[in-house]
């Protein structure tokens, strides 16, 4: 499919990235050329129209910033599944037997490794109103609840109790609280619950990829997992027969990097120049599946163990759960940031 991208950005908004970076001529087009080139190699010719007019809005006079960072986080995370194996790579497979081949019930791609690991992958980014994004600097750090408290005066409490540990112990920084949105991960397992097959063999794994915004929001969303009636503790919120076939969640920095392309090390395209976190659910089979989830994580960076291992600055008292609940937004920020100097989200 032979593109004149001169000819398209000149119907196309100008509020588009990828028409702004072109006029600029900066990396943030010139990867995404790169990419194209190599994943359309892979796509049917109406599926690559798809997602360059409709859902990267390309040759269309008006812009919807949701719709295009929600299918720029998603082609990331396609990307990323295309270069394990790109022979055995499809887009838009419907993967489930009890499904009818149509649009909607099938995960973003498939993919097959020459080491036999089939790999299912569903991705989803969080709609924001123009508002919401959360504008931290390097000292500033934003904290939803830590699950699901009893009571709103619990909630208040353990938000209090860790904004004066935290803030005593860590010179100019600053704790703030922000909504909580586990409704709508929950919302992103039951989805991607639905597109997966219900039983998968030892060497099948299906993977969610949720790409966020800042290392705060990200811990938020972990925290949505792990804590007080979270979808990955022992009693859920939610109904765990809905998602027990989805074997891993992955929190990307992906929607941050595409919003900040200007602003970031490395490329906004590529997921492994970015910040990953990686969980495996409790309630699915993954221990049988040991060998295919590891083969996966090992190829795509992340620091799980050097979170694992990392000791948050607080007080003796502070009760260790809540230490654990912002251990990932205080290992980047003190940790890679500070001492490490590595900065996967904005630039020095």
């Amino acid at each position: 499919m032979e593109l004149n991208f001169e000819e398209i950005f000149e119907n196309t908004s100008d509020l588009n990235p990828l028409k702004m970076s072109f006029i600029q001529d900066t990396g943030y087009f010139k990867d995404f050329v790169l990419l194209l080139c190599d994943i359309s190699k892979r796509m049917t010719e109406e599926d690559t129209k798809d997602l360059l007019f409709n859902k990267l809005q390309l040759n269309r006079n008006t812009f919807n910033e949701n719709q295009y960072y929600q299918s720029a986080t998603e082609l990331c995370v396609i990307y990323h599944v295309f270069r394990l194996n790109e022979e055995n790579f499809s887009y838009e497979k419907v993967v489930r037997d009890d499904v009818d081949q149509k649009r909607g019930k099938q995960p973003e791609c498939t993919t097959k490794t020459e080491e036999g690991f089939v790999f299912n992958v569903e991705a989803k980014s969080p709609e924001r109103s123009k508002n919401q994004t959360l504008k931290t600097g390097i000292n500033t750090i934003f904290v939803a609840n830590i699950g699901r408290a009893d009571t709103k005066d619990a909630a208040e409490s353990q938000f209090n109790m860790l904004k004066n540990d935290l803030e005593s112990c860590n010179d100019n920084l600053k704790v703030l609280s922000r909504k909580s949105d586990d409704n709508k991960l929950k919302d992103y397992l039951y989805s991607a619950g639905e597109k997966f097959p219900p039983i998968a063999n030892e060497n099948e794994v299906n993977v969610l990829f949720v790409s966020l915004d800042t290392i705060c929001e990200i811990q938020g969303y972990v925290n949505f997992l792990f804590f007080n009636k979270g979808l990955f503790t022992k009693s859920p919120f939610a109904d765990i027969e809905k998602y027990t076939n989805v074997d891993m969640v992955i929190f990307t920095n992906s929607y941050y990097r595409q919003k900040n392309h200007d602003n970031i090390n490395g490329c906004a395209w590529w997921l492994n120049d970015g910040f990953n976190f990686l969980t495996f659910n409790p309630h699915a089979d993954f221990k049988r599946k040991e060998k295919a989830l590891s083969y996966f994580a090992s190829n795509i960076s992340n620091f799980n163990k050097q979170i694992e291992c990392y000791r948050v600055p607080a007080t003796p008292e502070t009760p260790q759960d809540l230490l654990d609940s912002f251990r990932i937004s205080s290992f980047v920020k003190q940790k890679l940031e500070e001492q490490d100097n590595i900065f996967l989200f904005q630039k020095k």
